[in-house]
């Protein structure tokens, strides 16, 4: 895990940093990234190891209950 800030200025650690991402680009990988609507999907998104995610400001803390250290790009809704 990586030790990182979140959206609120918090010590909090992640499986991915946008660091992270950038090198996983020049190899080649891949990651299946989802948006899920409501805690149920973030439930089955975990459950079928995706990451990460791309949600609405209103479900972070939906997210960090379900997923705590899942990389999360958020919008706004």
């Amino acid at each position: 895990m990586k030790r990182i800030y979140d959206f609120s200025r918090s010590p909090a650690q992640r499986n991915f940093t946008c660091a992270d991402l950038q090198a996983l680009k020049s190899t080649g990988g891949t990651l299946t990234m989802c948006n899920p609507t409501n805690p149920e999907e973030v439930q089955a998104c975990v459950d079928a190891g995706f990451d990460p995610f791309v949600l609405g400001t209103d479900q972070l803390e939906d997210l960090r209950k379900i997923a705590p250290t899942h990389f999360t790009d958020a919008g706004s809704t």
